[in-house]
């Protein structure tokens, strides 16, 4: 392989890195562009087997966007490009994974079954197999399910490694099972599971599904009859997982949903049962009071229908509907705001019958509608959702949300405001007789002043704000909130003029932001409104000062140019005022360079073009007049062109001359980009060519003042003015082609406002007047080209390419029209990367480098042509090629003054593909350039904070971890200057812990660390998942330094993060090692506690029967510690059932007989005591010596007992000590 594939290697696999990285972070639209180009380059090396893997990334990518046809179409060719059987197979199943998404389960089934025959991995056939059996079990062919489950639990059973799948499989055999009503078979099925996960008791994951298994067990168990036993299922899953805390109230919530089946059925006695051990086990539950009354009034009801108080039966006042039980929790995809109902009400069911699951259905429908656009349907789903929720007690919170987050903020966003302002107050009513609900009442009342601003009504709007902020002030945690109150409220008061109330409201919102980290565009924005707030006071100093605040502040947030502009035309507006023109001038040139950098800021160009024109004139080097921008804020408009002469003339000659000459000044002006001078001279031109009654040379100037206007920015106007030159030019014969001029400026101005279809048509109208001239072979390709582009736009590939190549070919027919081919070729090149026909592209490109090199002065165009055609090379996976064509375009670029910025990008690359390729010294070598080009531009600490972040990621997978960490820390403190950096410090910050954990035990740096990590902040789905694995992993390195009251704490907060996560895995983990850490302080009760919740939390998780069984055993040894033997000794004999289910689990049952010894011995049944340890012993010989000398001291006692009693001679004492 030569040096430069290998270059080319590294930076293929740096792109795939990125892509994972981009995926971690759910940026999955740059994290596909990422993984395309990565195979890009492996199709341009020719290496089948990375592009099988680059296809299946992008398949994962595109699943996650929803597209799951494209995903579908890059799994196949994934499956396609490579020889290799395995890779085949992980191709197929996520083929059969895109059908399962698209719901087409037959399908899918196919894809998995051609996986499982062509893979030659047991382990991933049993993975095929188990999904064919999730598909069919989705069709409702349970029987077919169940064979294709056993068929993956045969793969399974032929190595040890792969027990916990046999546990997922067994889980799922239970799953089907139970849906085949076989409920004996599935709870054997589940215990199996659990009991399979036990092995791994030192994994959190692990624990999890075997809390899983337990749960559904205790379903089962319950469908059953068996209340006692599924109530222990649930105690053991809860244990044993902590993170799910709610597994206590679901297995209430069982009960009392059995007991309202039951009373509806007439089964009186059975109902009272269920509802009273409902109630049992809610009163264990704290903040359950509501639930606890719940069941009392469903027990009156049974006690009723039993005539035990002689009142009528229940059948008037009927059961609450399961939908509705007391502890049943929100869906995670609820609404913001919405909270789990809080049980129903004692009285009955509502009258229409529907579920607090389709209300959320509905409500969910409707949240995806609006995120669509379509506002109609989402409104009427919306109100759906509001009457099902009406029908069901204990939802008023969920009410208020659909009114105020659904109905109303969708009224607001399409114009209704009346309407809007009406649904706010309905859901604010709502809200006040909902306890705690201070944060949705101040929401809803800053959404009801925003709509009454945008209304006009701004002295209610204040008043809204002001209620809102009140509000705001009794909510913790709400700083950013009372800013934005505060901002929103000087805007209004700027709106009624009173300029020092809202000058002061301007200045608490700073603050206010000040003290809440990531908020630096804020704290822009508000330093601006206060500059703009002065100037209308007239303190202009004071506004210039604080302009020149918010511009530094701009200047260090990303995508914020066109912010930066505002502040210094602002600037630019109030010198003027100020009359000091010279910085006037001066700051309006760099707002119009700054402009300039910025898409669709045209009329922001115009506007600085007028304020320079207006500070020159003031400085007597543009005319005469002397006119400063009025106090409205911006400057005023150009002024009007002069009027034409009243003297008139005496010649019709001399007339026709005059305006023949204004015309071709007005041209030079508009060439040397005077637009404003030229624009005038347009004007008195037209007026010349108007009195003299001259058609043409109006239709002229009518043209040019269009592309005058154009090049202002003021498209509007621009396309006026063409529109009235060619009516005009209609009123000439012989100007077909000056027709089409106007109409193809037309469809230009129309393209640049995104209105491509109308200007497609002002294209194709065009096109006709051109092909009926001879010799406009340049005009028709001009604009076969524009109308390719609006084609591009519509997304109509092929037509478009079909035109770029028919102006091409025009093109070609024409001398001096290189330069116009090679755009076209760059467009052609452009619409082959979006069909995806990456080789093609590349070589538009390359013969528009071509052409480019045939016009003086595009070396530029020619190294942008070499980049884009690399680009496209890397996504055919012609690495080779590419390689030499970014080195060409490297090169070129170091021959281009100002080229840094893409030498440096270029480098940047290069490194990524380096490290994907484990190249690493050459790929730190490639970032150590990038970043020392980086380093000598401004405003790139971004990007250099990203090189040293790559460089260290690569020290750390060639295994130098000492110098990885120095390096994230190098990074890590670049980040620290830069605002809105905090997800990026933590990755850094994030490997510095890894490394100190797991390489080099330094825990209390790994503490520092994660602590840090903790002080960041942030919001978001992301930032609370990092805060509940960080305060988990630091209770894991407290209790490794022994210091078990602060690692409790520390469980506990990531107990309170995992819940607003909803990881209920996560939590029950989390809740097994509390407890066990409870238990290492002395604090029992508590430890017992958490251990049970953890294992309620398990049993409600499939395939921990491990785990429940784990949890059981750790629940014995807390229970012996404090004296409650036979619990204990209940709780040892349960953990030895569920283990004698799993296979390969004679150690851990060897544990719990020997257990199971040591509590018969302390409750005094001495005679069985022997038998355990003899169990233990033949399980597992030696097992005494290795749990300590005092336990087999008690195994002597137990055998010398068992002797006395077969002589007859045992007294019937009480073992002591």
């Amino acid at each position: 392989m030569s040096r430069q594939d290998r270059k080319e290697r590294r930076r293929a696999k740096k792109k795939c890195d990125e892509g994972f990285e981009l995926k971690w972070k759910s940026k999955y639209a740059e994290a596909l562009a990422a993984y395309k180009e990565a195979l890009s380059i492996y199709r341009s090396l020719g290496d089948e087997f990375e592009q099988s893997c680059c296809l299946e990334d992008i398949g994962g990518v595109l699943r996650k966007l929803g597209r799951y046809e494209e995903a579908l179409k890059a799994y196949r060719q994934g499956a396609d490009v490579c020889d290799f059987d395995f890779r085949r197979a992980d191709c197929l199943e996520g083929a059969g994974d895109s059908l399962r998404d698209m719901k087409r389960y037959e399908e899918a089934i196919a894809e998995y079954r051609q996986g499982a025959l062509v893979s030659d991995s047991d382990y991933e056939r049993g993975q095929l197999m188990k999904k064919t059996g999730e598909a069919l079990y989705k069709m409702g062919q349970h029987e077919e399910a169940l064979s294709a489950f056993q068929q993956a639990l045969d793969y399974w059973r032929k190595e040890k490694s792969f027990e916990t799948r046999r546990a997922s499989g067994l889980s799922d055999v239970g799953d089907v099972l139970r849906a085949l009503g076989r409920y004996e078979e599935a709870v054997t099925a589940y215990q199996q599971a659990a009991n399979t996960y036990r092995d791994y008791k030192g994994s959190k994951y692990y624990k999890k599904e075997r809390a899983y298994c337990l749960s559904d067990a205790s379903a089962t168990l319950c469908a059953l009859g068996r209340y006692t036993e599924a109530a222990a299922a649930y105690r053991l899953a809860q244990h044993l997982w902590p993170y799910r805390s709610d597994i206590s109230k679901k297995q209430a919530s069982s009960h009392y949903s059995t007991g309202d089946s039951l009373l509806q059925e007439s089964h009186y006695a059975e109902a009272l049962d269920s509802y009273r051990q409902a109630l049992e086990i809610y009163r264990q539950v704290e903040g359950t009071e509501k639930d606890q009354a719940d069941c009392q009034a469903g027990i009156d009801r049974a006690l009723r229908a039993l005539g035990r108080d002689g009142a009528a039966a229940p059948a008037s006042a009927g059961p609450a509907s399961s939908g509705s039980a007391p502890g049943t929790a929100a869906p995670a995809s609820a609404a913001p705001g919405a909270a789990a109902p809080s049980g129903v009400p004692s009285g009955g069911v509502p009258s229409s019958g529907t579920t607090r699951q389709q209300a959320d259905s509905l409500r969910n429908d409707a949240l995806a509608l609006r995120r669509e656009g379509r506002h109609e349907e989402a409104l009427d789903a919306f109100r759906q959702a509001l009457e099902a929720y009406r029908g069901i007690g204990g939802t008023a919170e969920d009410q208020a949300d659909c009114l105020h987050y659904g109905i109303g903020l969708t009224l607001q966003t399409t114009g209704h405001y009346s309407q809007a302002l009406e649904v706010y107050r309905q859901a604010l009513e709502i809200y006040r007789q909902v306890e705690g609900s201070q944060k949705d009442q101040a929401n809803c009342l800053y959404n009801t002043g925003k709509t009454l601003s945008l209304a006009g009504r701004l002295e209610e709007s204040r008043e809204a704000y002001q209620d809102a902020l009140g509000l705001y002030r009794q909510v913790s945690g709400t700083t950013e909130d009372q800013a934005d109150c505060l901002g929103s409220t000087g805007t209004v008061l700027r709106g009624l003029k009173r300029y020092e109330e809202a000058l002061d409201n301007f200045r608490q919102a700073l603050e206010a932001y000040r003290s809440v980290p990531g908020t630096a565009r804020s704290q822009a924005g508000c330093l601006l409104d206060i500059g703009n707030t002065l100037d209308n006071l007239g303190r202009y100093a004071e506004a210039v000062d604080t302009y020149g605040q918010a511009l530094e502040v701009y200047r260090q947030i990303e995508d914020a140019t066109r912010n930066q502009g505002v502040c210094l035309e602002n600037t630019g507006n109030t010198l003027c005022r100020m009359s000091r023109y010279a910085e006037a001038l001066a700051s309006y040139r760099q707002a119009l360079e700054t402009y300039r950098q910025v898409e669709g800021t045209e009329k922001d160009q115009a506007d600085c073009q007028v304020g320079i024109d207006i500070a020159l004139r003031a400085l007597g080097q543009g005319g005469t007049q002397d006119t400063a921008p009025s106090s409205g804020g911006a400057p005023p408009a150009p002024p009007a062109p002069p009027a034409p002469s009243s003297g008139g003339v005496t010649s019709s000659g001399v007339a026709q001359q005059r305006a023949d000459s204004l015309r071709d000044q007005a041209l030079v002006l508009r060439r040397a980009g005077r637009y404003q001078e030229a624009l005038a001279v347009y004007g008195q031109a037209l007026d010349a060519y108007r009195q003299e009654g001259t058609k043409a040379g109006q239709a002229e100037c009518l043209n040019s003042i269009g592309l005058v206007l154009g090049a202002l920015g003021q498209d509007q106007e621009a396309a006026d003015a063409y529109l009235q030159a060619l009516e005009t030019y209609r009123q000439v014969s012989g100007t077909q082609r000056l027709q089409g001029v106007c109409l193809e400026n037309t469809g230009h101005v129309l393209h640049r406002e995104g209105r491509y279809q109308e200007a497609l048509a002002r294209f194709e109208q065009s096109l006709d007047l051109y092909r009926q001239v001879a010799g406009s072979e340049r005009d028709q390709a001009d604009c076969l080209r524009g109308t390719g582009l609006a084609l591009e736009k519509l997304g109509r590939h092929e037509e478009a390419l079909t035109c770029l190549r028919q102006s091409l070919g025009l093109y070609q027919q024409v001398e001096g029209t290189q330069e116009a081919q090679a755009e076209c070729l760059g467009s052609t090149g452009s619409v082959l990367d979006d069909l995806d026909r990456y080789q093609e592209a590349a070589e538009a490109y390359r013969q528009a480098r071509e052409t480019y090199r045939q016009v003086e002065g595009c070396e530029e165009e020619q190294a942008h042509c070499l980049h884009m055609a690399a680009l496209s090379l890397l996504r055919a996976g012609r690495h080779e090629e590419a390689l030499a064509v970014l080195r060409d375009a490297l090169e070129l670029y170091r021959t281009l003054d100002g080229t840094q910025s893409d030498q440096a990008d270029c480098l940047r690359g290069t490194g990524l593909a380096l490290r994907k390729l484990g190249r690493h010294e050459e790929a730190r070598t490639a970032l150590h350039d990038a970043l020392e080009l980086y380093r000598s531009l401004p405003d790139t600490q971004s990007d250099q904070a990203w090189c040293l972040r790559a460089a260290a990621d690569c020290l750390s997978e060639a295994g130098q971890f000492q110098e990885a960490q120095a390096v994230y820390r190098q990074a890590l403190s670049l980040y620290r200057s830069l605002p809105g950096t905090q997800e990026e410090q933590a990755e850094c910050l994030l490997h510095c812990a890894d490394i100190a954990q797991w390489v080099t035990g330094r825990y209390e740096e790994a503490l520092t660390a994660l602590r840090q990590i903790l002080d960041l902040g942030g919001q978001g789905d992301q930032a609370h998942k990092v805060r509940a694995v960080c305060h988990f992993r630091v209770g894991t390195l407290l209790v490794e330094l022994g210091r078990d009251q602060e690692a409790v704490a520390a469980y506990r907060q990531a107990l309170e993060d995992y819940r607003e996560e909803g990881a209920v895995a996560e939590r029950a983990s989390c809740l097994h090692e509390l407890g066990t850490t409870l238990a290492q302080t002395g604090r029992y009760e508590e430890a017992l506690t958490a251990l049970d919740e953890s294992l309620g939390l398990y049993r409600t998780l499939s395939g921990t029967v491990a785990e429940q069984a784990g949890c059981l055993y750790d629940t014995g040894v807390v229970l012996g510690v404090v004296g409650r033997h036979e619990d204990a000794l209940t709780a040892y004999q349960d953990a030895v059932e569920l283990y004698r289910s799993l296979p390969d689990t004679s150690r851990q049952q060897a544990a719990c007989l020997h257990s199971t010894g040591l509590a018969l011995v302390e409750v005094g049944r001495y005679e069985e005591a022997p038998a355990a340890f003899q169990g233990a012993e033949d399980l597992c010989p030696g097992l005494c010596e290795e749990v300590g000398q005092a336990d087999a001291e008690d195994l002597r006692a137990a055998w010398s007992a068992r002797r006395l009693a077969e002589d007859g001679d045992a007294p019937g004492r009480t073992r002591q000590g």
